[in-house]
């Protein structure tokens, strides 16, 4: 049985996916039409299917599919940014989120491998506070079962150092102990910043209207009545923990490219950074500029300029390495991290890469690119100093005439026009 089906009327783009799923060691098929598709879920039910909306010109036919097979598979339907899609119609008949075909075939499949990582909660680090140790007991024997590790803690006056100490993925709380209340002590985890993101489950004895605006209104996101039973407990958390993961994975993510965005990039340049410094190792930040991207949006309009970024992001991910950052940090910048590169290899690289878009064209549009070249540590030691210094050489770039890249730490500090 495979685990994961790709289905995708473009041959090549499936195949590319399924040779990439099969290398990280996920069984996969490609099914080119909706009648494959079916003959092939009814061989087995795959744990994954990735639905290209396109995939035949009937949508309404495409949507049958996907509520049947979305009964007991999770389906995420890949959409071409440029076609608006009814997202709602979609959630309607049970898919479960959205891919955009400009990613990667490895970026596809990271996508496909964090999605089968929200859907398992094996693992999971919980930690409930409840004055009764019984109820302690039965949230670990339940949540046990489904794979969760469960810690616990019967003394509120512990509780915030046993959440320091472990750092969970979810907390439980009582809405009734004695000292403080439930909804007291989320209200003071949320407080802190670091836990603003924590999912927060209140168990509480009360149904009452008045009980209930208390749970939300002190920042919780769901609440499970006493007595509970287990696979209602269950599903609860593993439904929140799901859509808490499902939306960090989609704050990481660039809607417009599905490249990763500014803050993203950011924490993996960074950790890069850090792991360069302990191993002695180069890294290279490239800062690119789309030239006169300004003109492209004023002569063909907006539509044709966000195709032109699409079409750049996808010759980026193509051109780079699986494990450097390529990121957009807005408008028509993009970022590159590459851990391991040496000055003199990454002027090779951006050089090549400036005379492989020379001529590129993208809805019609042909363009070319500027970039700035700077070498941790020569030219910074953080990635505010390193930005700094390739944005200054991006500069000296388009002061050459653009079309081109510059690697100097000693680049003039005199900012760009923004519309340059």
């Amino acid at each position: 049985m495979i685990e994961l089906l790709v289905v995708d009327s473009d041959a090549v783009r499936g195949a590319q996916i399924v040779a990439e799923a099969l290398d990280r060691s996920i069984t996969a098929g490609l099914a080119e039409s909706l009648a494959s598709a079916r003959e092939m879920f009814s061989m087995g039910e795959p744990e994954v299917v990735l639905l290209d909306l396109s995939v035949s010109d009937a949508l309404e036919s495409v949507l049958g599919l996907l509520a049947e097979v979305a009964q007991d598979a999770t389906v995420l339907a890949v959409t071409d940014p440029a076609r608006s899609v009814d997202r709602v119609e979609v959630a309607r008949r049970g898919g479960r989120g959205f891919l955009p075909n400009s990613l990667s075939p490895g970026q596809t499949v990271d996508a496909v491998i964090a999605l089968r990582a929200q859907l398992r909660t094996t693992g999971t680090r919980i930690l409930a506070l409840d004055d009764d140790k019984t109820i302690l007991v039965l949230l670990k024997a339940m949540l046990g079962q489904a794979g969760m590790e469960v810690s616990t803690c019967d003394d509120p006056s512990q509780f915030l150092a046993q959440l320091e100490e472990i750092s969970p993925e979810l907390v439980i709380l009582d809405f009734d102990m004695p000292g403080v209340t439930g909804p007291e002590l989320c209200r003071a985890i949320r407080n802190d910043p670091r836990w603003q993101g924590l999912p927060i489950v209140l168990l509480t004895g009360h149904g009452d209207p008045d009980s209930v605006r208390a749970v939300f209104d002190a920042g919780a996101d769901d609440y499970v009545a006493k007595p509970f039973v287990g696979p209602e407990l269950v599903a609860r958390i593993a439904n929140r923990l799901e859509r808490v993961r499902m939306y960090r994975a989609l704050a990481d993510t660039d809607p417009l490219t599905g490249l990763v965005n500014r803050r993203r990039s950011v924490d993996a340049i960074e950790d890069y950074l850090r792991l360069a410094s302990r191993m002695r190792q180069s890294l290279c930040l490239a800062v690119i500029d789309v030239d006169r991207f300004k003109q492209v949006n004023d002569a063909h309009g907006h539509a044709t300029g966000d195709a032109v970024l699409r079409g750049v992001a996808t010759e980026l991910l193509r051109y780079f390495r699986g494990e450097d950052v390529v990121a957009r940090w807005g408008g028509d910048e993009f970022v590159i991290g590459m851990f391991g590169m040496s000055g003199a290899d990454g002027r090779r690289r951006m050089n090549d890469l400036v005379e492989r878009m020379r001529g590129q064209s993208f809805d019609g549009v042909s363009v070319t690119i500027s970039a700035g070249l700077a070498e941790y540590p020569l030219d910074g030691v953080d990635l505010d100093s390193l930005y700094v210094a390739a944005d200054r050489a991006l500069y000296v770039a388009k002061s050459a005439g653009r079309d081109g890249m510059a690697a100097t730490s000693r680049a003039p500090a005199t900012s760009i026009a923004p519309d340059a």
